[in-house]
């Protein structure tokens, strides 16, 4: 049917029949490409989950691993030098000891031979330094007669072996206040081995490079109930490697008894010789 007027366009309606044939290919159309969607949509999640499965884990047998607590390099609670009346841990003091089994591990033969791998120390020798004795520099200052040997001052300028040591203590920082004189940069007390109660006997003999050999003793016996005797001996030899024509010649003795060991009082008698007759390094 048309109808059409004068002053307005003119206007077709269809039947309802043609209006379903012209939009039935798309209706149909757009009702397949929902179904699709439809269909990827429901099937993404069942993907997207089995992906994300994490298979399973192997449970692996119960391992157990044992040990005890290796006390060899355990430091005593406090320091041999009588100047130091409180424990370590209550000194107010920057305190390195180098306790006697870390020193036979490192195979250290003297004094600068502990102190050459200690921090903060260095060691002059050669080439305008002292090679006929121990030269150790404390935090940059010389400390070669802040050395004490069991709390007393050793004022000679000498080599220091360590075949009669328990311990090497290295205090450092400004320490008049314990030392007296000098100790600017810090100062190194030698604790010396002492009689004990028991009985012991220990042998060590090594040979090294440039045919260097080095022997030692230390024997403890124990007279009575608080007196203890004590022996240390050592004998040493060879060159030095890597610096042609530096020798070593070198033997010591260490005696020392004790009396009232493990009373309030006790008495010790020691003595102490070494006898040097090393080629000085005096440096390349």
């Amino acid at each position: 049917m048309t109808q059409s007027h004068a002053d307005a366009p003119a206007i077709t309606l269809l039947p309802p029949e043609s209006f379903q044939s012209a939009f039935e290919p798309a209706f149909k159309r757009s009702v397949f490409m929902g179904a699709m969607i439809g269909s990827a949509v429901a099937m993404a999640p069942a993907s997207y989950a089995q992906s994300t499965d994490a298979p399973q884990a192997n449970t692996l047998a119960e391992v157990v691993v044992t040990g005890e607590a290796d006390s060899s390099y355990q430091t005593p609670a406090v320091s041999s030098n009588p100047k130091f009346t409180a424990p370590l841990l209550d000194t107010p003091r920057s305190v390195t000891i180098i306790t006697e089994e870390l020193i036979k591990d490192r195979g250290a033969a003297s004094l600068a031979d502990v102190l050459r791998t200690t921090p903060g120390i260095t060691l002059g020798s050669g080439e305008g330094g002292t090679p006929t004795g121990d030269r150790p520099f404390v935090r940059g200052y010389e400390a070669s007669t802040d050395i004490f040997i069991d709390g007393v001052r050793d004022y000679a300028r000498g080599s220091h072996e360590t075949f009669n040591l328990e311990a090497v203590e290295v205090i450092k920082g400004p320490s008049s206040a314990y030392t007296g004189r000098g100790g600017t940069g810090g100062s190194i007390n030698l604790s010396t081995k002492s009689p004990q109660l028991a009985r012991f006997a220990e042998v060590s003999a090594g040979v090294g490079n440039a045919s260097q050999w080095r022997t030692t003793a230390d024997v403890n016996m124990q007279f009575s109930e608080t007196g203890a005797a004590r022996l240390n001996v050592m004998k040493m030899g060879g060159e030095i490697a890597g610096r042609g024509g530096v020798t070593v010649d070198r033997w010591g003795v260490a005696p020392s008894v004790a009396f009232g060991l493990g009373t309030p009082t006790r008495a010790t008698l020691s003595y102490s010789h070494l006898e040097n007759n090393d080629m000085p390094d005096l440096g390349d």
